[in-house]
């Protein structure tokens, strides 16, 4: 992973240059599954007409936390605007779901924290399911 405070403003002109392309850059995180009633996924965003000076200042604050759709909409409104961003993602275990053995993913993880269930997600959906 490309280190957040080397992700700038300056970096993604500089990619932009370089490549010829608007930049997209995926920086950490998971793949989406395709139940989204599994897992919850909350992505963060910067963009190259960012306020703030690098994606250290953003990725993984939780005021800069997105839901899905939200994250979604964001990057398709800067796709059609032609300005570059990098994004990451993180990835929740949901509740109320048969699938997993929670005392076991607290034994494993005591720090874990997980997402409500997909029915009590009062997040909106994206068309892709998720919330």
């Amino acid at each position: 992973m490309k280190r957040l405070e080397n992700i700038t403003k300056t970096f993604l002109i500089e990619e932009r240059k370089r490549k010829q392309t608007v930049p997209i850059l995926f920086i950490s995180g998971s793949n989406l599954h395709s139940n989204a009633q599994l897992y919850k996924y909350y992505f963060w965003i910067y963009a190259e007409n960012s306020e703030y000076s690098s994606s250290a200042d953003v990725f993984f604050k939780e005021e800069h936390k997105l839901s899905a759709k939200k994250a979604f909409d964001m990057m398709k409104k800067l796709q059609e605007d032609n300005i570059g961003y990098a994004f990451a993602n993180k990835r929740y275990y949901r509740l109320g779901n048969k699938t997993w053995d929670y005392e076991k993913l607290k034994k494993d993880d005591s720090k874990i924290t997980f997402a409500p269930s997909y029915d009590d997600d009062e997040d909106e959906v994206h068309e892709s399911g998720h919330k």
